[in-house]
């Protein structure tokens, strides 16, 4: 009698066509990310939620999830960052979206032989001394940054982006995981 119910489902309605149009737009992204899943490729922006075209045509992937195609696994948390003194890429981008504490990430691939690239720079200035930022990264089980020391690898430079590149990755279980 007072219409409450026909505005719940009005506005309801609305919220759902406003989502069916977000996704809408978005569809060119997905069918190009399903396009470079079917071949092998991926390119994940970490921690960005949004896809992205980089200048030079190279497309990357919403962070996520794994979800059975590819995602991070484990504790996840993400923060965006300045990038206005970015030096050394072409690409500012991609290191302005940071996934840090997580355990690794996973992509479903066929079996073969594959290249990893990883665009990194240190997060947190305060931290930004010797042996702070040092790790190792595993690809498959085996070593591909055999404990890096960010800041000895950027020269001491903060705002340096690195990019680090690693072929001949075998894959023969159908998945790669980077830890």
């Amino acid at each position: 009698a007072s219409n409450q119910f026909a505005e719940l489902t009005r506005v309801a309605f609305s919220r759902r066509m406003n989502q069916l149009l977000e996704k809408e737009k978005n569809i060119t992204n997905y069918i190009k990310r399903q396009q470079m899943i079917d071949k092998g490729q991926y390119a994940v922006n970490c921690g960005s939620p949004t896809f992205y075209t980089a200048p030079d045509g190279k497309f990357f992937f919403p962070d996520q999830r794994f979800d059975g195609t590819y995602g991070y696994f484990g504790k996840y948390d993400s923060i965006t960052r300045d990038i206005s003194q970015m030096k050394g890429t072409d690409l500012p981008e991609l290191y302005k979206t940071e996934a840090y504490s997580l355990e690794g990430y996973k992509f479903k691939l066929p079996n073969g032989t594959y290249k990893v690239v990883m665009y990194m720079k240190a997060g947190f200035s305060p931290n930004f001394k010797p042996a702070v930022y040092r790790f190792t990264v595993m690809a498959n089980g085996k070593p591909f940054l055999n404990r890096i020391d960010l800041h000895e690898v950027s020269g001491g430079d903060f705002n340096k982006a690195l990019k680090f590149e690693m072929s001949g990755i075998s894959v023969d279980n159908g998945e790669l995981v980077i830890k």
